[in-house]
């Protein structure tokens, strides 16, 4: 930054240099921004019974085991004898869409 020496200005002229400078770090504060890499949080595509709850805003894991049971919202896969959903199954769910995606596989 270049420095200004005040021994003889205006105010008017030092109203103008600072209006200047703070212009100048007003735009470049702004294309640092518009240059930021914004990153997505990459959620993982299988949910535990206990995060398919908190989605699903439900306290009590008999309600997907009844929902399971009815063919509504069915676990694609295992973690030893845990059920796992998957991520777009449940948002499909949530959205009132079950019928064909989420039956028990034969």
């Amino acid at each position: 930054m270049k420095q200004v020496i005040l021994t003889s200005i205006q105010v008017d002229e030092l109203v103008q240099l600072l209006s200047i400078k703070i212009a100048e770090a007003i735009k470049d504060k702004k294309e640092l921004e518009s240059v930021k890499t914004v990153y997505i949080e990459r959620k993982p595509d299988y949910l535990t019974r206990k995060e398919t709850a908190e989605l699903c805003k439900v306290s009590s894991p008999t309600t997907l085991w009844n929902w399971e049971q009815q063919g509504k919202l069915v676990p694609k896969r295992k973690s030893g004898k845990k059920p796992l959903y998957l991520r777009k199954d449940v948002e499909e769910f949530l959205k009132g869409n079950f019928n064909d995606s989420n039956s028990k596989a034969a």
